[in-house]
């Protein structure tokens, strides 16, 4: 209805905020009016009324209508984003985390016997969008929750392509950090299971709303029919078929009743009652993904005159031991998921992280021996000619000098870097939430980068001052411990963390690059070739990640790697600007880039076998986890 633009009787409500002047978009609250949008009519967000423009430009003619202007307008603005808000809320809980079989011919002929779905209808004008947002925060389903529930239970049961992956494919999908407590603890079991099959009979009633009933109910038939009436498999399917709805019990009539073989007492009585939201229909087995117990050999479904439909009377099924009912009342309760247990997962990845770390820097460790005669040479040296310059003075064992500090060194950075960075990055994006996390990722994945460098390097920086040491003056300690013990006699326990500023600083250079690349190489590689995402493709991708954030890292780092070295190297505790000073001094601008090429190739080798055993090892360590467990 249109009213007059000098109309006293129009509501404050319809008149045009700044958020709705011409030529702006049709909020979504009202799509039905969107097509008046073109001809300079406007939209009042609370009463759909629409408000002719005056041609001069100026606001509608309406008394009263300043003073309370500013107000009206806030009011719309903010039950605008409250809506907005409610309809955001009712679409995140329909995201349902844990995806169905992938390989199900099931689910295929669900597919393909599922009409296309219709245009969605307008809604009316002047309907109520207090009425809409109710049935579409609780939408009535056409299949019944015991149905559903009893469905999930049979397919389990029945279904090939089901049970295998129920029984052995589905805990497998389970996330790293919940199994630890899934191996440890009974009740975690329980609480995970239950979960997992809420959202697994959720999804299936999303698959299933829009197939009609005789089609479902035929389909049903035709794949889990059983020639033998008297088999577990056929009373199991009569009583599945009894709880649908009587519109989809029409054409599966014989069915249901040939369960009974002949006997006429199939007819519900006044003792029978019928189940409910309450009734207990299928036990789920504690001890983990085992295939439900269902309804006894004494359920069968009975005829109730008065509805013209089969029923299935509430049984009386008795929890045993390491087993917990299931009701249909569940599907409509929030449970509670299982959380990662953090030490468990700071244990797991530390020691995932420091196997990787400690392994991959025993091989390469003969590039770092060279990269540190480089810059610790007077004089400038190629490669060759640091290799050479070591073995003529100290042998091929020249290569490997430096070796337990190097291992006290990686395990320190493996057991605090990956686990800082892994939960770090889950930490801060629970504290500023999935939205701005997944906006602000780089920075998220800075700011765990950065609190995990800062622990690490308070633990490294006396076995990285060793090891600079014993490879650049060799023979003055037999071991790590040794050199440990020398520099605090010489220098005091305070040298020992005399290089911890520069090797912070290196380290935030080097591990950011690396961390970031760790996180978005393969986001914009698949965006430009998209075959690369294939499984066969996964070794090779890890390796070319790994390549790549490790001369990023060197580049990014270079100097502060040189100026770290020069202050260990150093027989007296020198500051980073004097550090800085001998270098620009002695070798000028390049002596900050001295050793990169040889850096870069250790670092890049070094990350990229990082990067695939630490995912193969925590991958192993967590399967592990679950071998022997059901």
């Amino acid at each position: 209805m249109a009213h007059s633009g000098s109309s006293s009787s129009l509501p404050l409500s319809a008149i045009p905020g700044d958020h709705l002047r011409m030529g702006s978009k049709m909020p979504s609250l009202f799509p039905a009016h969107a097509a008046s949008n073109k001809n300079n009519w406007y939209i009042a967000p609370a009463v759909p009324n629409l408000v002719p423009w005056p041609e001069d430009g100026g606001q509608p003619d309406i008394p009263g209508a300043d003073r309370k202007f500013k107000k009206e307008a806030k009011e719309i603005q903010k039950m605008l984003r409250e809506e907005a808000k409610k309809r955001k809320k009712r679409a995140n809980k329909l995201v349902l985390h844990r995806v169905l079989p992938p390989m199900s011919s099931f689910l295929d002929d669900i597919q393909a016997r599922t009409p296309d779905p219709a245009e969605p209808a307008l809604p009316v004008e002047g309907a109520d969008d207090d009425d809409d947002a109710e049935q579409a925060a609780e939408p009535e389903h056409k299949l019944p929750d015991e149905f559903m529930v009893y469905l999930t239970a049979f397919l389990v049961n029945y279904d090939p392509e089901f049970n295998k992956w129920w029984r052995q494919e589905l805990k497998y999908q389970m996330p790293f950090g919940i199994r630890p407590k899934y191996r440890a603890y009974k009740a975690v079991r329980e609480q995970f299971v239950r979960k997992e099959y809420q959202e697994i009979t959720l999804q299936l009633r999303a698959r299933l709303e829009a197939l009609p009933l005789d089609e479902l109910a035929l389909l049903l038939k035709e794949r889990y029919e059983d020639s033998n009436s008297k088999s577990g498999q056929s009373r199991q399917l009569a009583l599945l078929l009894s709880m649908l709805p009587k519109e989809g019990q029409a054409v599966v009539q014989e069915t249901i009743q040939k369960v009974w073989a002949g006997d006429t007492r199939f007819k519900k009585t006044a003792s029978h009652a019928q189940v409910g939201a309450g009734s207990t229909l299928i036990l789920l087995r504690g001890a983990g993904f085992l295939a439900p117990r269902m309804l006894s050999k004494k359920t069968l479904p009975v005829y109730d005159e008065s509805q013209e439909r089969w029923v299935v009377a509430d049984p009386s099924m008795q929890t045993k031991r390491d087993r917990h009912p299931f009701t249909p009342g569940d599907l409509k309760v929030e449970l509670d998921p299982v959380t990662p247990s953090l030490w468990w997962g700071v244990f797991y990845l530390g020691l995932s992280g420091a196997i990787s770390c400690m392994f991959t820097n025993a091989v390469v460790l003969p590039l770092d021996v060279l990269k540190t005669v480089q810059q610790t040479s007077d004089v400038s040296l190629g490669l060759m000619g640091a290799a050479r310059q070591v073995v003529s003075t100290q042998g091929w064992n020249g290569l490997f000098y430096g070796f337990g500090a190097m291992m006290m060194n990686e395990f320190f950075l493996g057991v605090i870097m990956y686990p800082g960075v892994e939960l770090g990055k889950l930490w801060l994006s629970a504290k500023v939430g999935k939205e701005i996390a997944k906006k602000y990722r780089a920075l998220i994945v800075v700011g765990s980068t950065t609190m995990a460098t800062i622990f690490s390097c308070l633990a490294q920086s006396p076995w990285e001052a060793a090891k600079i040491r014993i490879q650049a003056h060799p023979g003055t300690a037999m071991n790590c411990f040794d050199m440990v013990g020398h520099m605090v006699e010489e220098n005091g326990f305070k040298f020992l963390f005399a290089g911890y500023v520069p090797l912070v600083f290196r380290s935030m250079f080097y591990n950011t690059a690396k961390f970031m690349i760790f996180d978005y190489f393969f986001d914009f590689v698949f965006r430009f070739i998209p075959a690369l995402s294939a499984a066969s493709y996964k070794t090779l991708m890890l390796l070319m990640k790994g390549f790549v954030a490790g001369v990023a890292a060197t580049f990014a780092s270079q100097p502060a790697d040189c100026i770290l070295t020069c202050m260990n190297a150093a027989e007296d505790e020198i500051s980073v600007f004097q550090a800085a000073m001998i270098i620009f001094q002695t070798k000028g601008l390049e002596g900050f880039f001295s050793g990169f090429l040889i850096r870069a190739l250790w670092s890049a080798s070094k990350i990229s076998m990082q990067f695939f055993c630490y995912d193969r090892i925590k991958t192993a360590i967590y399967d592990l986890l679950l071998v022997g467990m059901a």
